[in-house]
């Protein structure tokens, strides 16, 4: 099963894509509930109806389009005592179309897990 936040409507008529299954009315994170497809729904879906994807491998993605954007300069930002100019940059690149977004309860492990792959980066070099 494919799971998705819904954080700006409710599900009625046109606002989702047909074919989900209710997960959760309602969240602390998802105040519309969650919802869940047999199959993964396209990015444009994602993006015209406004929805989070919550997979792991869409979190994994991220990770990595994010590290691959701030990889020039991995070993500045890891020197950095301004951890909170770090965090604002990966913020920063979660900024965009609805299929570049993640659940907001893991925002600090999506900074972590950049954080592990420009290290990685670093030492590779």
């Amino acid at each position: 099963m494919f799971k998705y936040g819904l954080k700006l409507r409710p599900v009625g008529i046109s606002t989702v894509p047909q074919g989900f299954t209710i997960i959760k009315e309602s969240t602390e994170d998802f105040r519309h509930g969650v919802i869940s497809y047999k199959s993964k729904l396209s990015n444009e879906d994602i993006n015209n109806f406004e929805l989070i994807d919550l997979s792991d491998e869409h979190f994994k993605m991220t990770t990595e389009r994010i590290s691959a954007k701030l990889a020039k300069y991995a070993s500045k930002y890891l020197e950095s005592k301004h951890s909170a100019h770090f965090r604002n940059t990966v913020i920063i690149n979660l900024d965009g179309s609805y299929s570049n977004k993640i659940d907001s309860s893991r925002i600090e492990e999506l900074i972590e897990a950049v954080r592990e792959e420009l290290k990685s980066k670093v030492k590779a070099k």
